[in-house]
């Protein structure tokens, strides 16, 4: 079973990344990357890996002989109307949608700005590459940095269960 937090920079030997994985496995990663105000529902991730398994990567590494999670990546099409009004808290995979919705990119504390975060970020960067229309949730630097990368801009900002949090999109 992956460990939760990792408290520097370890050496990985190989980081390994992971398609369609256990919805487990990533609700494991979602509570080592966020601290709880932040943390997706384990009934959100189980939705989203049964409902667009094809848009989550999981990534992990060995430290120390066992298994680490480090981090994961997870978009799916999104129906874009949806931008013309408040954003809904939970945003419906729609297979016909012609934007994508890039629901997470994160990385645990040990590995943002590191080799794992660049992998990721390619990774994602790759499979949302065909969409015009984007959006993402930030809640950190860190994502506004990455929306800001692919062209988005602030849509909208508000506070969710008293946690801040936005809403970028490229239009």
């Amino acid at each position: 079973m992956p460990s939760n937090f990792l408290p520097a920079m370890p050496d990985f030997g190989s980081v390994e990344a992971v398609l369609n994985p256990r919805a487990e496995d990533v609700y494991a990663a979602d509570v080592a990357c966020y601290p709880p105000a932040y943390r997706a529902t384990r009934r959100r991730i189980d939705l989203l890996c049964q409902s667009f398994a094809e848009g989550v990567t999981l990534y992990r590494g060995r430290v120390a002989g066992s298994v680490a999670v480090l981090g994961y990546s997870a978009w799916h099409p999104f129906d874009v109307s949806l931008l013309g009004g408040p954003w809904p808290k939970e945003v419906p995979v729609d297979r016909g949608g012609e934007g994508a919705y890039v629901y997470n990119y994160s990385v645990v504390p040990a590995c943002i700005g590191g080799s794992v975060a660049r992998a990721l970020m390619q990774r994602l960067d790759q499979q949302i590459a065909g969409s015009r229309i984007l959006a993402a949730d930030t809640v950190s630097e860190h994502g506004r940095r990455a929306a800001r990368r692919w062209g988005m801009r602030l849509h909208e900002a508000r506070e969710i269960d008293g946690a801040p949090w936005e809403l970028w999109a490229r239009t």
